[in-house]
């Protein structure tokens, strides 16, 4: 996959595939290549839900081909980096589904 991301950030055709589970809420994702050694970062900005765990998954395609492993990340309900999440509670539905944008 090293040869193919490669080649994919000189087609600028790389795009990035996020998935938020219990019921959170992609707010925003950004790709980009670091040009001093070529690799590449992501971004994720999330709303999560208070009392629930905050779970992501993401992976870089090109079209319909998927380039690279996929990345799984999971924040317990009650970590301190989980911050201003209380207001959120209210906005969420109780019956919500994965997203992936």
């Amino acid at each position: 996959t090293g040869e193919a991301l490669n080649t994919a950030g000189a087609s600028g055709r790389l795009a990035a595939m996020v998935a938020a589970q219990h019921c959170a809420t992609i707010v925003e994702h950004h790709l980009e290549r670091i040009a001093a050694n070529g690799r590449w970062r992501l971004s994720i900005l999330v709303r999560g839900v208070a009392g629930e765990p905050l779970g992501l998954q993401a992976w870089l395609r090109r079209g319909g081909e998927r380039l690279s492993e996929t990345w799984s990340y999971e924040l317990e309900a009650n970590n301190p980096l989980r911050v201003g999440e209380a207001e959120n509670a209210s906005q969420q539905g109780i019956g919500c589904t994965t997203s992936v944008r």
